[in-house]
């Protein structure tokens, strides 16, 4: 079986300094919608705690 996987983006937004960023993602299989991701708010460059990163396990 042969499928045919297309990703599409929209909605797009200038979210300072002349960037432009998409805020919808829509991927598609045969054609038809599989997944649909919607952004209220995207951040470029924001400070990450370093804790974020470390190792959770044991």
């Amino acid at each position: 079986m042969l499928l045919l996987i297309e990703n599409y983006v929209g909605n797009h937004k200038d979210i300072g300094n002349g960037i432009i960023m998409p805020y919808s993602m829509d991927t598609r299989v045969n054609g038809q919608s599989a997944q649909l991701i919607k952004y209220n708010t995207i951040t470029v460059n924001a400070d990450i705690p370093d804790e974020l990163f470390e190792y959770q396990g044991k």
